[in-house]
């Protein structure tokens, strides 16, 4: 038992679907880097979105591989994962407003 109340093998548990969800990301990466893009990385945002998915899908697939294997979380790597995350949000929104999409509205 970790320090935090984390048992070993929820942290394994967790790290076999870290593991699944970063091969389906790298899959869907290889997909569109060699079918769609012709194994080559465009520089608009089709080519953008290849390299975001290989590199979320690598760090995803590391960061179950760890957790999976040592029973513990990898800090430095949830702390990558994060900010790959928020550029994906940020492109998101700047992507939206470049095109003159309205922004949903919550109602609180």
């Amino acid at each position: 038992m970790q320090g935090n109340g984390i048992s070993p093998t929820s942290l394994r548990i967790g790290g076999l679907v870290f593991l699944i969800c970063g091969a389906v990301l790298v899959g869907l990466g290889l997909y569109l880097f060699t079918g769609i893009l012709r194994w080559r990385i465009t520089p608009d945002g089709a080519g953008l979105s290849t390299l975001w998915l290989l590199l979320t899908g690598a760090v995803t697939l590391a960061t179950g591989g760890e957790m999976l294997a040592l029973a513990r979380r990898p800090r430095w790597l949830l702390r990558v994962l994060l900010v790959l995350i928020a550029v994906f949000v940020m492109a998101g929104v700047i992507v939206t407003l470049w095109s003159d999409g309205r922004m949903p509205r919550l109602y609180l």
